[in-house]
């Protein structure tokens, strides 16, 4: 009882192994001389994902959609990030404290928002300023598809030669599968008379 005893937690031992040294001192009377954390997962709402009362997803994600959109314009700088993580940590976790039901709040947040990730207002405003990470990238990369898109249909033909050169190949693949069927037909005739033939030799001998 007198050899050190330590409690170690990876993952979701995290949160458990704090609990398991409680009981041990406060039930059991065993004192631990302390906790091996390993890769604690230790608050869940600051998940990928996440939509729990926390505000640290939307702080975390803030300034890389919006390093992504001044490199796109060619602005990135250490000033300009500094500037964006001052108001993550500032202006924009007061305006989210306060809550939808504040519309100046919303307001100031779809503004400032908007003008940092470069997303459409309307959808920016819809989500109360809160834009998780795949939101981000299926709109910063729509028209990416569109373009992809068109540049497909410009590469294929047009439908009416599609169905003028179907027209044209389907008579000859018709004629092609009727001189098969024709010869498949003389084909089982011949060997049907070879069979009888062979029967009726049989029967004589």
């Amino acid at each position: 009882m007198r050899s050190p005893k330590y409690v170690m937690g990876e993952s979701y031992g995290g949160y458990r192994a704090p609990r398991i040294a409680y009981e041990l001192q406060s039930q059991i009377g065993v004192g631990v001389n302390g906790l091996i954390m390993v890769s604690p997962y230790l608050d869940p709402a600051s998940g990928d994902d996440a939509t729990a009362l926390s505000p640290l997803p939307w702080m975390i994600d803030l300034p890389s959609m919006a390093a992504a959109q001044l490199e796109r314009q060619g602005k990135l700088t250490p000033e300009a990030m500094a500037g964006v993580e001052a108001y993550a940590r500032g202006d924009y976790l007061r305006d989210l404290m306060r809550g939808r039901s504040d519309t100046q709040a919303v307001d100031r947040m779809v503004t400032r928002v908007t003008e940092l990730t470069g997303l459409d207002p309307a959808l920016v405003r819809k989500l109360g300023g809160r834009i998780d990470t795949r939101t981000y990238l299926r709109e910063i990369h729509r028209n990416d598809r569109r373009s992809a898109v068109s540049t497909i249909r410009t590469s294929l033909p047009s439908i009416p030669s599609l169905v003028v050169a179907a027209t044209v190949q389907r008579p000859a693949a018709r004629l092609a599968d009727r001189a098969d069927d024709q010869r498949d037909g003389r084909l089982r005739d011949a060997r049907s008379g070879l069979e009888d033939r062979r029967a009726l030799s049989c029967a004589v001998l």
